[in-house]
Parts: C-alpha cells; sequence; structure tokens
C-alpha cells in the first residue's frame, strides 16, 4: 500500500476535494469520530453495539459522528431489510487506513491518564 496521508486517501477516493488537511480532520478528528473508528476496525457493528462499547458518547453524537464518517467516505451503513430491520456500520477501505492511526491515538491518550492540571506535567510516581 502505498504511504498517503489520510487527506490524500481522502481525496484519491473522491472525498474532501478542495479540503486542506485541517477541514478533513476538522470533520472526522474529533474525539468521538476516533473511538467510532477505532471500535469498527474490529468489524461491522449495530449502533446500539457501538454506543455501548464508546463510554460516554450520547445517542445523538453518536448519530452526528457516524454522519460525518459515512458523509466523508470512511464508514458505510448497510441496510438489512430483514424483519427487524438491521443496520450495521463498517469501515470502507479508507476508513480501515485510518484505524491505525485512530487506535494508536486512543492508546496514547489512554497511558497519558496520568496528565492533570494545566501545566502538562505527569504526576509523580512514589519511587518504588
Amino acid at each position: 500500500m502505498d504511504s498517503m496521508n489520510a487527506a490524500e486517501l481522502l481525496q484519491d477516493a473522491g472525498h474532501g476535494a478542495g479540503m486542506t488537511p485541517r477541514d478533513i480532520l476538522g470533520e472526522i478528528g474529533t474525539p468521538w469520530c476516533i473511538f467510532v473508528i477505532g471500535n469498527l476496525d474490529g468489524g461491522p457493528m449495530r449502533f446500539t453495539e457501538l454506543k455501548r462499547t464508546i463510554d460516554g458518547i450520547s445517542q445523538r453524537m453518536l448519530a452526528v459522528s457516524l454522519r460525518a464518517l459515512e458523509r466523508e467516505g470512511l464508514v458505510v451503513r448497510t441496510v438489512d431489510a430483514g424483519k427487524p430491520v438491521k443496520v450495521t456500520y463498517a469501515l470502507t477501505d479508507h476508513g480501515k487506513s485510518f484505524a491505525g492511526p485512530a487506535k494508536a491515538l486512543i492508546d496514547w491518550a489512554t497511558e497519558h491518564t496520568k496528565f492533570s492540571g494545566t501545566t502538562g506535567e505527569a504526576q509523580a510516581s512514589p519511587p518504588g
């Protein structure tokens, strides 16, 4: 796979034409979108599954995030018209290309939850 950045991948797919990387990341770089992409990397999920796996996300914010990711070509929504209707969300190839960086950012943030205050300095751990 070529080493294209996210903006180039989206523009190559016909998404984000005429947009700068800052514009694109403004759409898909929200914390909730990052979590959605990270969770969908494991495979297709239903809306309620996603909501359950993303701590603290509201139903409205999940819907807004999924629509933004669909609009940018990173997520595809599939409707199975059976009874009951089943809607699943999955990453497109372009979404999969962004999953690694998204998960790395989530991992980094998780590791650095020790940071507190406004100084950005890590809390001292007792020697041991």
